[in-house]
């Protein structure tokens, strides 16, 4: 479509070429430069969603000591006297928030954890809350849900971010 446009230009003779190229330049970049920003927004909601699932599933396999109790025989183990686990005490949303900051490598302050690069605040997560829904056989199902905010750069000026809650469904199978 675009070159389409350019041969109209091209082949009409005078000063009207002169006005128009230079502003579908512009707007060219300027698309450009909105896919890119897309893109970069994607990304980085997707490494927070994978860290965030990570975490939940590395807190289980880090507490599971603590919520079993007793030696393990063969197949049999030692559960709590009740007979139930209680993962809601083990697994907690400070516990997930730490090993996700962790693993993204993000700092504390600002009112979140975040992350700098280049001297440019790239995203912040501004709170985070792990619930556990429910046990279906040997799968724990959590439910964390993210609250980003995303900095939008344009030139070099910073326009309102984007703030977006994430849900992050996790499920760790027990392995007992």
């Amino acid at each position: 479509m675009i070159l389409l446009l350019l041969q109209k230009l091209k082949s009409n003779e005078g000063s009207v070429t002169l006005l128009w190229s230079p502003s579908l330049v512009i707007i060219f970049f300027m698309i450009l430069a909105f896919a890119m920003e897309i893109l970069r927004i994607q990304t980085i909601f997707s490494h927070i969603e994978r860290a965030a699932d990570a975490a939940v599933v590395s807190a289980c396999t880090m507490q599971t000591p603590d919520v079993y109790n007793g030696a393990i025989e063969g197949s049999a183990i030692s559960r709590y006297p009740d007979g139930e686990a209680d993962w809601e005490e083990y697994i907690t949303t400070d516990i997930v928030m730490n090993l996700t900051a962790d693993t993204l490598g993000l700092q504390s302050g600002r009112g979140g954890y975040y992350r700098i690069e280049n001297n440019r605040e790239l995203y912040r997560i501004v709170d985070m809350e792990v619930e556990f829904e429910n046990i279906e056989g040997d799968v724990l199902n959590f439910e964390t849900v993210v609250d980003v905010s995303v900095p939008i750069y344009f030139g070099n000026e910073i326009i309102p971010p984007l703030e977006r809650s994430m849900i992050v469904k996790s499920s760790y199978m027990l392995k007992f």
